[in-house]
């Protein structure tokens, strides 16, 4: 299953995954800067968001529960 506690580099290789990611964050997926923390966890690149003033808990939960919802 899918959550914000996968790898970004798993995440990467689900369309849906990636589509729901881009809403919030427009351009990730293909932003060069990914590479450096491709072996980290969603939770953590969005952590340094939340903490940048770029998310909300309520963002991260939502993103979280969508992730989950992927049928695979």
């Amino acid at each position: 299953m899918l959550s914000i506690d996968s790898k970004i580099k798993e995440l990467m290789k689900d369309e849906e995954a990636v589509a729901i990611i881009e809403e919030f964050r427009p351009g990730l997926s293909t932003d060069p800067k990914l590479e450096i923390i491709i072996d980290s966890t969603l939770r953590y690149l969005l952590g340094r968001a939340k903490e940048a003033g770029f998310m909300t808990d309520e963002q991260i939960a939502e993103i979280d529960a969508r992730l989950q919802a992927i049928e695979e």
